[in-house]
């Protein structure tokens, strides 16, 4: 009888064995996943800020460009609303800005 026992203990903890064996085989396989998939998230947002500042910078310089081109052609409109004898419409400061241009 004691013989038979050990011998069923020990085939219980083998199989017992395998299986814990085998459970944490797939779950280090799936965390494995897991780590890889979200160092392909983290890549992609990283990726998505750069992309994000870099048109966030490309907006900024359009703006700056674009008020500079407004004000070139209110100075422009300024200058051509002008009468023969040098009043001109945006008062000193167009005049001042006039001398400078010829």
């Amino acid at each position: 009888m004691r013989v038979k026992r050990k011998i069923f203990y020990f085939i219980r903890n083998q199989v017992i064995s395998k299986v814990f064996n085998e459970r944490t085989r797939q779950a280090n396989n799936e965390l494995k996943f897991l780590h890889c998939e979200i160092n392909k998230l983290h890549r992609m947002i990283r990726d998505d800020d750069l992309k994000i500042r870099k048109l966030f910078r490309m907006i900024r310089f359009q703006q700056t460009q674009r008020e500079s081109l407004q004000r070139d052609y209110i100075f422009l409109l300024q200058t051509a609303l002008s009468n023969e004898e040098g009043r001109l419409f945006g008062g000193v400061k167009v005049k001042f800005r006039r001398q400078f241009a010829d």
